[in-house]
């Protein structure tokens, strides 16, 4: 009977064992879940980030302007009890502000940043304006500059993280009707290239994405041929693939980053032959 009564002892003591061991490796699990914030997070390549990442089973801080678009990008990911939106224009000081006092309280803020929103409209001399550019600026460049200008002082104070900056291969290159949009693209390239050096000096990582035509409803203002154009969904599961890797350049499809390569070192009489062909 004592002998009985020790394997029942055992069996309980196992069970309750086996219990505490399946709690501890779901804590482990929630607190090595990656924490991802994605800005533009409504539509196009930002809301296919959103799915691939509630994919792989990260926890999302969804950011963009429409409150209802977001819903609807929490609505359609395999996960949405691991996402929170919260609607801000990034252009605004205090709305970052305010994000960035959120994200602090949640005692696990974002390791990974991807700073995604942005704008595309054309342009042409008939219609130029300064005060369309400085809009294009304001969201495409200033609201990323911002952006990291209140995130360095706490990711410096962890010695970690991850930020990654939307740009595009159009900074290769200033093309008509594009002026705005390839100027805007481009300040954000030179903008991270100055700075990784530093970053990766204190522990943070900084990835340019350079993505060429995705389908997105930007996309679909345009009237010209979009050569090797991708869809958002695979645009989305590349740059994840390379932010794994901690690749610090990340441009695609490869046939039209080679192709913008090479007109951006042609001499200007042949580049401007292409720029006469591109805009008729």
């Amino acid at each position: 009977m004592i002998f009985l009564g020790y394997l029942r002892g055992c069996a309980q003591c196992t069970s309750a064992t086996d219990e505490f061991t399946i709690i501890r490796g779901l804590a482990l699990q929630q607190n090595n879940r990656q924490v991802v914030w994605i800005t533009g997070a409504s539509s196009g390549i930002g809301a296919a980030l959103a799915k691939t990442y509630s994919h792989k089973g990260a926890k999302l801080l969804l950011t963009a302007r429409n409150s209802q678009n977001l819903e609807l990008t929490r609505a359609s990911l395999s996960a949405p009890e691991l996402a929170e939106i919260y609607p801000a224009d990034v252009t605004i000081r205090e709305d970052m502000s305010h994000l960035m006092d959120k994200f602090d309280s949640l005692g696990s803020f974002p390791d990974t940043i991807i700073l995604n929103a942005g704008t595309y409209k054309p342009m042409s001399v008939a219609d130029f304006s300064s005060g369309s550019i400085r809009e294009i600026m304001d969201l495409n460049f200033h609201s990323v500059a911002l952006a990291i200008e209140l995130l360095l002082p706490r990711l410096k104070s962890r010695g970690t993280g991850h930020i990654a900056v939307v740009s595009s291969l159009a900074a290769d290159k200033g093309f008509p009707f594009a002026g705005a949009y390839s100027a805007s693209k481009c300040a954000l390239v030179r903008l991270c290239e100055s700075l990784q050096v530093e970053l990766l000096d204190l522990g943070i990582y900084l990835s340019v994405v350079q993505p060429g035509f995705v389908s997105t409803p930007l996309t679909a203002k345009n009237k010209f041929p979009m050569p090797f154009m991708i869809g958002a969904d695979d645009a989305a599961s590349l740059i994840f693939k390379k932010l794994q890797k901690k690749h610090l350049s990340i441009r695609f499809p490869w046939q039209m980053s080679w192709i913008m390569r090479v007109i951006s070192c042609l001499p200007e009489s042949l580049a401007l032959k292409v720029n006469r062909w591109m805009a008729k």
